[in-house]
Protein backbone atom coordinates (compact mmCIF):
# COMPACT_ATOMS: atom_id res chain seq x y z
CA UNK A 1 0.00 0.00 0.00
CA UNK A 2 1.43 3.47 -0.47
CA UNK A 3 2.52 5.83 1.81
CA UNK A 4 -0.27 8.19 2.01
CA UNK A 5 -2.54 5.38 2.74
CA UNK A 6 -0.23 3.85 5.07
CA UNK A 7 -0.13 7.46 6.98
CA UNK A 8 -3.92 8.19 6.86
CA UNK A 9 -4.30 4.34 8.38
CA UNK A 10 -1.76 4.98 11.08
CA UNK A 11 -3.21 8.22 11.91
CA UNK A 12 -7.02 6.91 12.20
CA UNK A 13 -5.44 4.49 14.55
CA UNK A 14 -3.84 7.18 16.96
CA UNK A 15 -7.02 9.73 16.37
CA UNK A 16 -10.15 7.86 16.05
CA UNK A 17 -12.70 8.71 13.69
CA UNK A 18 -11.48 11.31 11.50
CA UNK A 19 -12.96 14.38 9.01
CA UNK A 20 -11.33 14.64 5.41
CA UNK A 21 -10.33 18.13 6.39
CA UNK A 22 -8.28 16.49 9.46
CA UNK A 23 -6.60 13.97 7.31
CA UNK A 24 -5.95 16.93 4.57
CA UNK A 25 -4.27 18.81 7.67
CA UNK A 26 -2.11 15.81 8.54
CA UNK A 27 -0.76 14.98 5.20
CA UNK A 28 -0.54 18.75 4.39
CA UNK A 29 -2.23 18.60 1.53
CA UNK A 30 -5.51 19.85 0.19
CA UNK A 31 -8.73 18.94 1.10
CA UNK A 32 -9.59 17.12 -2.11
CA UNK A 33 -6.96 14.62 -2.23
CA UNK A 34 -7.31 13.64 1.59
CA UNK A 35 -10.91 12.63 0.14
CA UNK A 36 -9.44 10.65 -2.56
CA UNK A 37 -6.94 9.01 0.08
CA UNK A 38 -10.25 8.34 1.86
CA UNK A 39 -12.43 6.74 -0.42
CA UNK A 40 -10.09 4.74 -1.68
CA UNK A 41 -9.64 3.53 1.54
CA UNK A 42 -12.76 2.93 1.46
CA UNK A 43 -13.21 1.46 -2.08
CA UNK A 44 -10.83 -1.61 -0.38
CA UNK A 45 -12.66 -1.94 2.52
CA UNK A 46 -10.01 -0.81 4.97
CA UNK A 47 -12.03 2.25 6.77
CA UNK A 48 -15.72 2.68 6.85
CA UNK A 49 -17.78 5.80 6.18
CA UNK A 50 -21.01 6.92 8.34
CA UNK A 51 -24.06 8.03 6.96
CA UNK A 52 -24.48 11.13 9.18
CA UNK A 53 -22.50 14.42 8.57
CA UNK A 54 -20.68 16.84 10.65
CA UNK A 55 -20.54 20.09 8.74
CA UNK A 56 -21.64 18.36 5.57
CA UNK A 57 -18.82 15.92 5.85
CA UNK A 58 -18.93 12.39 6.84
CA UNK A 59 -16.82 10.70 9.64
CA UNK A 60 -14.25 8.20 8.41
CA UNK A 61 -13.69 5.64 10.67
CA UNK A 62 -11.72 1.52 11.43
CA UNK A 63 -14.34 -1.41 11.53
CA UNK A 64 -13.21 -1.28 15.31
CA UNK A 65 -13.43 2.28 16.22
CA UNK A 66 -17.66 1.92 15.38
CA UNK A 67 -18.39 2.49 19.26
CA UNK A 68 -16.87 6.28 18.57
CA UNK A 69 -19.30 6.88 16.13
CA UNK A 70 -21.58 8.97 19.38
CA UNK A 71 -19.40 11.81 17.93
CA UNK A 72 -22.10 12.48 15.70
CA UNK A 73 -25.10 12.86 18.43
CA UNK A 74 -24.49 16.46 18.29
CA UNK A 75 -24.96 17.04 14.93
CA UNK A 76 -28.03 15.14 14.58
CA UNK A 77 -30.98 16.41 13.86
CA UNK A 78 -33.51 16.95 17.08
CA UNK A 79 -36.12 14.50 16.18
CA UNK A 80 -33.47 11.84 15.40
CA UNK A 81 -31.85 12.92 18.74
CA UNK A 82 -34.98 11.54 20.37
CA UNK A 83 -34.90 8.41 18.73
CA UNK A 84 -30.83 7.83 19.38
CA UNK A 85 -31.89 8.36 22.72
CA UNK A 86 -34.57 5.89 22.85
CA UNK A 87 -32.86 2.78 21.30
CA UNK A 88 -29.92 3.28 23.01
CA UNK A 89 -32.24 3.01 26.45
CA UNK A 90 -34.15 0.10 24.97
CA UNK A 91 -31.71 -1.53 23.03
CA UNK A 92 -34.37 -2.71 20.58
CA UNK A 93 -38.00 -1.31 19.56
CA UNK A 94 -40.61 -2.91 17.03
CA UNK A 95 -41.28 -0.49 14.30
CA UNK A 96 -45.27 -0.34 14.60
CA UNK A 97 -45.06 0.47 18.39
CA UNK A 98 -43.61 3.92 17.71
CA UNK A 99 -45.20 6.80 16.63
CA UNK A 100 -45.23 7.43 12.80
CA UNK A 101 -42.03 10.64 13.09
CA UNK A 102 -40.22 8.17 15.49
CA UNK A 103 -40.15 5.69 12.83
CA UNK A 104 -38.81 8.22 9.93
CA UNK A 105 -36.27 9.13 12.15
CA UNK A 106 -35.16 5.74 13.08
CA UNK A 107 -35.09 5.49 9.42
CA UNK A 108 -32.63 8.51 9.05
CA UNK A 109 -30.07 7.20 11.73
CA UNK A 110 -28.50 4.81 9.70
CA UNK A 111 -25.16 4.34 11.61
CA UNK A 112 -27.18 3.54 14.62
CA UNK A 113 -30.22 1.88 13.68
CA UNK A 114 -30.06 -1.52 12.43
CA UNK A 115 -33.24 -3.34 11.24
CA UNK A 116 -34.09 -6.53 11.59
CA UNK A 117 -37.16 -8.65 11.12
CA UNK A 118 -39.40 -11.61 13.10
CA UNK A 119 -42.62 -13.01 12.59
CA UNK A 120 -42.81 -10.67 9.45
CA UNK A 121 -42.45 -7.82 12.21
CA UNK A 122 -39.97 -5.23 11.68
CA UNK A 123 -37.72 -3.96 14.60
CA UNK A 124 -34.64 -1.90 15.28
CA UNK A 125 -32.12 -2.77 17.08
CA UNK A 126 -29.02 -0.30 18.51
CA UNK A 127 -26.09 -0.72 16.09
CA UNK A 128 -23.88 -2.33 19.35
CA UNK A 129 -26.22 -4.91 20.39
CA UNK A 130 -25.58 -7.66 18.14
CA UNK A 131 -28.09 -9.83 16.69
CA UNK A 132 -28.08 -12.72 18.51
CA UNK A 133 -28.34 -10.25 21.23
CA UNK A 134 -31.86 -8.83 20.21
CA UNK A 135 -32.69 -11.96 19.23
CA UNK A 136 -32.45 -12.74 22.84
CA UNK A 137 -34.16 -9.75 24.28
CA UNK A 138 -37.17 -10.60 22.17
CA UNK A 139 -37.65 -14.21 22.82
CA UNK A 140 -40.79 -14.17 25.24
CA UNK A 141 -39.88 -15.00 29.32
CA UNK A 142 -40.04 -18.72 29.64
CA UNK A 143 -42.48 -20.55 31.48
CA UNK A 144 -41.12 -21.44 34.93
CA UNK A 145 -40.35 -25.10 35.58
CA UNK A 146 -43.14 -26.38 38.69
CA UNK A 147 -42.19 -29.19 40.29
CA UNK A 148 -44.54 -31.54 41.38
CA UNK A 149 -44.67 -33.36 44.64
CA UNK A 150 -46.63 -36.71 44.86
CA UNK A 151 -49.38 -35.88 47.68
CA UNK A 152 -49.23 -38.08 50.64
CA UNK A 153 -52.74 -39.03 50.14
CA UNK A 154 -52.17 -40.38 47.29
CA UNK A 155 -48.79 -42.72 47.55
CA UNK A 156 -47.87 -44.45 49.79
CA UNK A 157 -45.26 -44.06 52.05
CA UNK A 158 -43.29 -46.51 53.30
CA UNK A 159 -42.72 -47.17 57.22
CA UNK A 160 -39.63 -46.22 58.84
CA UNK A 161 -37.99 -48.92 61.38
CA UNK A 162 -39.41 -46.93 64.02
CA UNK A 163 -42.88 -46.63 62.95
CA UNK A 164 -42.59 -50.57 62.22
CA UNK A 165 -41.46 -50.99 65.54
CA UNK A 166 -43.95 -48.71 67.13
CA UNK A 167 -46.66 -50.85 66.11
CA UNK A 168 -48.95 -52.43 68.53
CA UNK A 169 -47.83 -55.81 69.68
CA UNK A 170 -51.57 -56.26 70.97
CA UNK A 171 -53.20 -57.96 68.28
CA UNK A 172 -56.92 -58.55 67.52
CA UNK A 173 -57.97 -61.99 67.73
CA UNK A 174 -57.39 -64.35 65.15
CA UNK A 175 -60.92 -65.82 66.20
CA UNK A 176 -63.01 -63.08 65.15
CA UNK A 177 -62.88 -63.34 61.46
CA UNK A 178 -63.89 -59.33 60.68
CA UNK A 179 -61.39 -58.42 63.57
CA UNK A 180 -58.80 -60.37 61.08
CA UNK A 181 -59.74 -58.33 57.96
CA UNK A 182 -60.07 -55.21 59.60
CA UNK A 183 -56.23 -55.90 60.90
CA UNK A 184 -55.12 -57.30 57.25
CA UNK A 185 -56.80 -53.83 55.76
CA UNK A 186 -55.22 -52.10 58.17
CA UNK A 187 -51.77 -53.71 57.59
CA UNK A 188 -52.14 -54.04 53.98
CA UNK A 189 -52.47 -49.89 53.74
CA UNK A 190 -49.94 -48.73 56.66
CA UNK A 191 -52.54 -48.00 59.00
CA UNK A 192 -51.99 -48.08 62.80
CA UNK A 193 -54.27 -48.75 65.56
CA UNK A 194 -54.06 -46.34 68.21
CA UNK A 195 -56.31 -47.32 70.82
CA UNK A 196 -58.93 -50.21 70.44
CA UNK A 197 -61.83 -49.92 72.59
CA UNK A 198 -63.82 -52.99 73.73
CA UNK A 199 -67.57 -53.03 73.69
Amino acid sequence: MEQPHEKVLAFMHTTGPVLPIQVAKMLEKETYYAGAILSDLLARKAIKVSSAKIGGSPVYYLSEQVDKLSMLYNSLPQREKEAYDMLKEMKIVQDNGVEPVVRVALRMLKDFAIPMEKNNALFWRWYLVSEQEAYALLAPPSEPVIERLPSPLVQKQPLTVQQKLEKPTKRISTTDNFSVQVQQFFDSNNLKVIEKISQ
